[in-house]
């Protein structure tokens, strides 16, 4: 009598993808491996366990993407692994880690490689980056049911705790970005605001986060408003400096940002040379843990330089 033959349970699955990672394959390829197995798998439960799985282990893989020196490798990897994340969301819509990681991705991805040459993409990722944001605070009851209540999110956000601050931080990010590449649009601007508001809550709760990633969103964002409408150049610049002495002045993207925003504002050429000009002159070992993030600073840096006289 013939023995019926069952799909791979979890196990199974796990098991397939520890022998692959004996192969020289990259991190990537081998969860994709796994993705193609989990496929035909039978059971609900069982698709969601393996899911799990394989997200903490992206989860866990993503250190190599912040240490890589070498950008257009990154650039070429991250849409099929974005992909690849949102086909895990289709089976497991409400896991947590892989909700942050496309909210985390999708902004990462528009910021580092596609804003600058094509911000109608750009801004269409943010949006989606966004919305995974705001499931994520959803799922953390963080989110008001009135979404433009400025006072609702305020009562929301006090609960927040320093294990939040990832999905309030990415989510204000996306939010931010989105309200960057379409600033002529007044509903838009009028959303500044409440991605102020979520940014600040971040920097309450743990002002280190991302290198000073909370203080250099808020400078950002007060530097690079016109003072007419809003803008606050000084509060801009108190933002930059405390990031880059949180950080040392290792993560290179303040100082370009900083350059980009509050120097320009404030038409001083000299303090916008002399962020440029350290970012160019640093050297490529320094913080090896965000040189993919650094070696794009110093890219963003020479292309900034060069167009000086359009600035001032």
């Amino acid at each position: 009598m013939t023995n019926k033959k069952h799909p791979p349970g979890p196990d199974c699955v796990i098991s397939i993808f520890k022998n692959q990672c004996r192969k020289p394959l990259t991190v990537w390829m081998q969860l994709a491996v796994v993705v193609l197995i989990f496929g035909i798998l039978s059971g609900c439960s069982i698709k969601k366990l393996a899911v799990s799985q394989m997200a903490g282990l992206m989860e866990d893989g993503f250190p190599a993407y912040m240490k890589e020196t070498d950008p257009e490798l990154v650039r070429d990897a991250m849409p099929a692994n974005l992909k690849l994340i949102e086909a895990m969301l289709e089976t497991d819509p409400n896991n947590p880690t892989l909700l942050l990681l496309a909210c985390q991705g999708f902004s990462a991805y528009a910021f580092l490689f596609i804003e600058e040459h094509d911000p109608i993409r750009a801004k269409k990722l943010y949006d989606r980056a966004k919305k995974y944001g705001f499931a994520m605070l959803k799922q953390r009851r963080l989110i008001p049911d009135a979404i433009y209540d400025l006072d609702a999110w305020d009562k929301k956000l006090t609960d927040a705790g320093k294990d939040d601050v990832p999905a309030i931080f990415w989510t204000a990010f996306a939010w931010g970005g989105k309200i960057q590449l379409d600033r002529e649009s007044p509903s838009s601007l009028a959303d500044i605001p409440f991605v102020i508001r979520l940014a600040e809550q971040t920097a309450i709760l743990d002002p280190t986060y991302w290198f000073a990633g909370p203080d250099t969103f808020l400078g950002f964002y007060h530097g690079n408003v016109p003072k007419p409408i809003g803008g606050k150049p000084e509060l801009s610049k108190q933002h930059f400096e405390a990031a880059l002495e949180l950080n040392g002045r290792n993560f290179l993207m303040v100082q370009v940002l900083y350059a980009r925003s509050y120097a320009i504002q404030v038409q001083d050429r000299d303090l916008f040379n002399a962020l440029l000009s350290e970012v160019i002159e640093s050297s490529e070992d320094v913080l090896p843990e965000a040189a993919l993030s650094n070696a794009i600073a110093r890219e963003k840096a020479k292309k900034l330089i060069k167009q000086s006289d359009e600035f001032f």
